[in-house]
């Protein structure tokens, strides 16, 4: 198991090393693993599936 600052660190250097860039803030690894919880358990939902 990673401890939580281990992953949010690593995902931070990826994020830098991708190139990307945001206007204002940029996403950190929870942000994001929140929305896409969201976005699949939406689909579930509008596809009568069991999450």
């Amino acid at each position: 198991m990673f401890a939580k600052k281990t992953i949010s660190e690593a995902f931070m250097k990826a994020r830098r090393a991708s190139g990307l860039t945001w206007n204002g803030t940029a996403p950190s690894f929870h942000e994001i693993r929140s929305l896409a919880a969201r976005l699949y358990t939406e689909e579930a939902l509008l596809n009568n599936l069991t999450v």
